[in-house]
């Protein structure tokens, strides 16, 4: 039974959030907290293997709560719930970077039909807290190694025109400890498509920009692609990279949703295969799902090279396990190992260039 610890200060929240995982049969509320300092009291009390956390609480608010936490408990996973704002946006981002695993938004949560709030929990919240629940180890140990171990010696390097990232849950971090890494020989231009609401991913571009040389931006419709940029696909549309006037032009738009989610990374990546050809390459981080491997697969007729991210770094190994399972990645790596080749496909080209 997977241990639940509701955090909330609002007894409607606390109660519907209660009742939206009291059908669950693998999952068991434990209790509840109206706020940070009672909340660690029965985090120690009941030990649940989750809490769902607000960020705006008295007493002690959710950011507080959860260095605290980390202080003494480095297992537990912390959802945390977020109100739609740039100042909500802000105060989430400091909650990843302080060790929250994951987060929701309040955006649909709280109408005035209460159960219509309770279906919208279900839907939202429980694939998130059973993703965690499910996670179980794939021994890798004859795959994992080194930067320099390539699955397939005829997938000889090229030069891509662009390199591809795809992510979601624990995305951003990952992406944060993959640019800080970069070296300043950056150039090709980078496309990611990060699961993430509007008004998120514009302050994951402001967190990210500044890490590298790498310009990082939300990606606008019309766009011509440069180097030395990092385009993310912003909330609520997806991206694609079209080919027009001898120009790679990114394009959005509000098609149905891939895998429940938009941007989504199919959608990203098949562009890309149709576009770049064998010119690109691509990596697929940490999330929940199987978004990307279809976009992989596209990419794989090109025989392009693919990296996964490795399952001990990972958050949630569901994307990067969707693409494993199915054979078609070329390397495991940490996201260290991951800014190293691309450090490595950069400073190629770059003496290509020169040369």
């Amino acid at each position: 039974m997977f241990k639940v610890l509701v955090v909330d200060d609002s007894v409607v929240y606390r109660k519907a959030i209660s009742m939206a995982l009291e059908n669950e049969p693998s999952i068991e509320v434990v209790g509840s907290a109206p706020n940070g300092k009672i909340a660690i009291e029965r985090i120690k009390q009941f030990s649940p293997d989750l809490i769902t956390l607000d960020l705006e609480m008295p007493v002690m608010d959710g950011l507080a709560t959860i260095k605290e936490i980390r202080k003494f408990n480095k297992d537990i996973r912390i959802l945390i719930f977020s109100s739609v704002s740039v100042r909500g946006a802000n105060i989430t981002f400091d909650a990843l970077s302080s060790g929250a695993d994951d987060f929701l938004t309040k955006s649909n949560i709280g109408a005035a039909d209460f159960d219509e709030s309770i279906k919208v929990l279900k839907s939202e919240l429980v694939p998130k807290i059973i993703q965690f629940k499910s996670k179980s180890p794939v021994n890798l140990s004859s795959t994992m190694n080194t930067i320099g171990r390539i699955k397939s010696q005829q997938n000889i390097l090229r030069y891509p025109k662009a390199i591809g990232i795809g992510s979601s849950t624990g995305g951003p971090e990952t992406l944060k400890t993959i640019f800080k890494s970069f070296s300043a020989n950056n150039f090709i231009p980078i496309l990611i498509a990060q699961h993430m609401p509007k008004l998120f991913t514009k302050q994951l571009a402001g967190m990210l920009d500044g890490l590298s040389s790498y310009e990082v931006k939300e990606g606008e419709d019309g766009e011509v692609v440069k180097n030395n940029t990092a385009y993310i696909a912003p909330g609520d549309f997806h991206m694609e990279v079209l080919s027009i006037n001898n120009n790679y032009v990114l394009k959005m738009n509000q098609k149905e949703k891939l895998h429940f989610v938009r941007p989504a990374v199919d959608y990203l990546f098949e562009s890309m295969a149709k576009t770049y050809k064998e010119s690109t390459m691509a990596f697929i981080l940490t999330g929940m799902g199987e978004d990307g491997y279809r976009g992989v697969e596209a990419m794989k007729q090109y025989n392009v090279q693919v990296g996964i991210q490795d399952e001990q770094s990972a958050t949630v190994w569901g994307m990067p396990g969707a693409v494993y399972e199915r054979s078609l990645q070329d390397r495991i790596l940490t996201p260290e190992q991951i800014s190293q080749w691309i450090n490595e496909v950069n400073m190629q080209f770059m003496s290509r260039k020169v040369g």
